[in-house]
This record gives C-alpha cells, sequence and structure tokens, in this order.
C-alpha cells in the first residue's frame, strides 16, 4: 500500500507542478524524504480512526464530512497565524498540517531537510501516538487490557 501512494505522491508533487510549470526546489528524493513520514503519519491516524468507529459506514461518513474542513484548517489556503487559537490548537493535532508546512518549505522556500526536521519528527510523532491510541482500543475492545 505505502509504495503505492509514494508513487502518486511523486506525480502530485513533482510531475503535476511540472507540468503546470510552478517553481520548484525540491528535488524528487528529498520530497520523497517528506512524503514518508507524512504517508506514516496518516496510516496511524487511520488505524485511530478505523478501531475508534469500528463501523464501515461511519468511517465513511466521517471521512466524507471531515476532508474538506481539515483541508482548509491544515494551512494550505489559510495562514496559520490568521485561524483563532482554538483552531490552531486543532490543526497542530493533524499530520496534514506538518506537511504542508515541510513540503512548502522544501519545494517552494527552497528549504534544507534540516530546516523541516522538526516537522518531519512532528508527522513521525503523531503517527506513532494515534497508531498507539488505536491498538490501544483494540485491545480494551478485545478484552486485552482488564
Amino acid at each position: 500500500m505505502l509504495p503505492i501512494w509514494l508513487f502518486l505522491s511523486a506525480i502530485f508533487f513533482a510531475l503535476w507542478p511540472w507540468v503546470l510549470g510552478y517553481r520548484q526546489e525540491a528535488s524528487l528524493y528529498q520530497l520523497v524524504i517528506v512524503t514518508l513520514p507524512f504517508l506514516l503519519a496518516v496510516l496511524g491516524l487511520g488505524k485511530f480512526v478505523t478501531e475508534f468507529l469500528r463501523s464501515v459506514e461511519m468511517i465513511y461518513l466521517t471521512l466524507a464530512f471531515l476532508t474538506t474542513p481539515v483541508f482548509y484548517i491544515s494551512g494550505a489556503i489559510r495562514p496559520l497565524q490568521a485561524m483563532p487559537y482554538w483552531v490552531r490548537m486543532v490543526t497542530y493535532s493533524l499530520p496534514s498540517t506538518s506537511a504542508i508546512k515541510a513540503i512548502e518549505g522544501i519545494n517552494q522556500l527552497d528549504l534544507s531537510l534540516s530546516d523541516v526536521g522538526l516537522d518531519i519528527l512532528i508527522m513521525l510523532m503523531l503517527g506513532t501516538i494515534y497508531a498507539l491510541l488505536g491498538i490501544l482500543i483494540n485491545m480494551l475492545r478485545s478484552g486485552e487490557l482488564r
């Protein structure tokens, strides 16, 4: 599953902007290095949401209604500093916020990987926390923790 998303990430972050003529400062390997922790964080978040909701219908309904707000509050369109404080607190719990900052930093602002290292660590940390919470919920539901 992960190689498919890495391939699609290369298309969306490298090939597509090149076709449209957008300025790109990052090389493909730098984009993959930033994209991999993002994909791992999203997998961790997916584990948490799956274990928390349990019902396939609830997962689809939740994702259908949350996709657009998550896109908007992650900083893709509006800067985080322009958002209310409570919204910023929610955005920092989403892997997409750090991913947008990191990819934007290396791809448009010509930052190095060490400059976006904190964002990469935050993505890995969020993915780990969400995956562990999902595993914990699964263990509680299955009766392994009593």
